[in-house]
């Protein structure tokens, strides 16, 4: 899977390192709590899909690891019988019965793990990008008494009420973000509302396999920090909220 960072990496490191992929996480600028509050749980959320795929990727580590020592036990011609931990020996061909045992999971199981896993963590970055966008349009809604007939349900409808107020156009220095969101969106709404996987030749496959490898998760970090703080720079510009210091 994507190598992604911790909270530590990300906050001490301060991206000065070579990185091949390095991202961002929204830290509030102002002194408005509710904007801490999402900032905080971000890091959290970063924190959660950087461990599962820490677990995933060595998983495969160790899975490439016993299949190399196993293979190279196979092909030594002074190969003696081996002693397990519960007693047990073990021949040549028991030897191979394993590795092909390791062989299976790491092209049959992993797969399907990374892909749940990736699909996962899509699921929690928008669901945690789409409440906060709600509570924030919300905010501007009742501090500027914008006058709508019913409070925006949607990124779309909170995306119209907060050009109201972004006289500046900022919104137009993330249409790219904006593209990614949605791409992502696609992403999201097949592996929650339809069938997760097909089969096609005898062999279970995810139908968002191919869309999902055209999507970084890295890249949707950045793009709803980036959303975030144009978003939260439109709020300071309309006095919703307050820099700090």
């Amino acid at each position: 899977m994507e190598r992604l960072y911790s909270k530590e990496d990300i906050i001490f490191d301060g991206f000065n390192s070579k990185r091949e992929n390095p991202y961002r996480i929204f830290r509030t600028i102002t002194t408005d709590k509710k904007m801490d509050k999402y900032s905080t749980q971000f890091y959290a959320l970063n924190d959660y899909a950087y461990f599962i795929t820490e677990s995933v990727n060595n998983r495969i580590k160790g899975i490439d690891n016993r299949m190399k020592e196993l293979l190279e036990w196979m092909q030594d011609d002074n190969f003696e019988t081996v002693k397990f931990d519960d007693g047990t020996y073990s021949d040549a061909n028991d030897l191979v019965e394993l590795y092909f045992g390791e062989e299976e999971e790491k092209n049959y199981w992993m797969p399907l793990t990374e892909q749940i896993s990736t699909n996962t963590i899509i699921m929690c970055l928008l669901s945690f990008f789409e409440g906060v966008l709600k509570e924030i349009t919300n905010t501007f809604i009742e501090k500027l008494e914008v006058d709508i007939k019913t409070k925006p349900q949607n990124t779309k409808e909170c995306i119209k009420v907060l050009k109201i107020y972004d006289r500046n156009n900022l919104l137009k220095s993330v249409e790219k973000e904006k593209k990614i969101i949605i791409q992502a969106k696609k992403i999201r709404n097949r592996f929650v509302h339809e069938q997760w996987m097909t089969i096609k030749n005898n062999v279970w496959d995810f139908k968002t396999r191919k869309v999902l490898q055209q999507l970084s998760i890295s890249d949707l970090i950045n793009a709803i920090t980036n959303m975030l703080e144009t978003i939260e720079m439109i709020g300071i510009k309309n006095n919703v909220y307050k820099m700090k210091n």
